[in-house]
């Protein structure tokens, strides 16, 4: 077996347990965007609204996602 084909197997077997998870990973309920207060980390000298809503899943922790909004 060549050095690429034994790299390729190694890569495999540390990664494909990760895939697994996260494939089983099934969204329950996806939350409505909130606003979460002003920011002005968005783009520097115009302030903005950080946004959030948490995504549900049926067996993996809940995950949070954030966005910058002109409208709150």
């Amino acid at each position: 077996m060549n050095r690429i084909a034994k790299l390729a197997d190694r890569l495999v077997d540390r990664l494909a347990p990760q895939v697994t998870a996260d494939a089983a990973c099934i969204v329950l309920n996806t939350g409505p965007w909130k606003c979460a207060g002003l920011t002005t980390s968005c783009t520097g000298e115009f302030q903005f609204y950080i946004q959030t809503r948490t995504i549900t899943y049926d067996n993996c922790p809940p995950k949070t996602q954030r966005r910058c909004s002109t409208v709150c």
